[in-house]
């Protein structure tokens, strides 16, 4: 069993990594297999970035949150234009981020998400995205930023919003990443 989910990630992990390097824009349908059924994951691509991930037919096994975790049937991309009236989910994670999580074997043990979240957290993770898509030394860099700003990185779900934390962060991260954040 082991093998076949690791073939299955093997054959995603293709699947978006020819969806970022050419830029593509559509789905990348990831079908599940769950104990009585299939169940589908939308990962929505617009021009070789991830747009949104949307679960088909949410139940108790498959989440948004925990796909990666689940037992991966088949996956197929479809071309498909977005419409202008589409917005992105400013929650959902880069195509690096979920590379890497898939690449480093532990994508049964992470999570994604794509609910809101506290403004520190989100900075948090658009400064991982920048990183990433830099291709910096994450360590290196948040280290850098939590240095500049006084502030410890190691920011999570649960860590309370602070305005001057979020201040400090987005300057520090600005001068540093020579980006603004948003």
């Amino acid at each position: 069993m082991k093998g076949k989910i690791m073939l299955a990630l093997k054959k995603l992990h293709e699947n978006l990594s020819l969806v970022r390097d050419q830029k593509k824009t559509g789905r990348v349908y990831v079908y599940i297999r769950e104990k009585d059924a299939i169940n589908c994951v939308w990962i929505v691509v617009k021009d070789g970035q991830v747009f949104d991930i949307i679960v088909q037919k949410v139940s108790n096994q498959t989440q948004v949150n925990n796909f990666l975790t689940q037992p991966i049937k088949d996956i197929v991309f479809v071309p498909a234009q977005l419409t202008e009236s589409e917005e992105p989910n400013p929650y959902a994670p880069s195509i690096d981020s979920l590379l890497k999580q898939i690449e480093s074997g532990k994508s049964d043990t992470i999570t994604l998400s794509t609910e809101p979240t506290g403004r520190l957290l989100q900075l948090s993770n658009q400064i991982n995205m920048i990183i990433d898509k830099k291709k910096l030394d994450r360590s290196t860099i948040r280290g850098r930023i939590g240095l500049k700003a006084g502030i410890l990185m190691n920011i999570t779900e649960n860590t309370p919003d602070d305005p001057n934390k979020i201040e400090k962060l987005i300057q520090a991260a600005n001068e540093v990443l020579g980006e603004k954040l948003q």
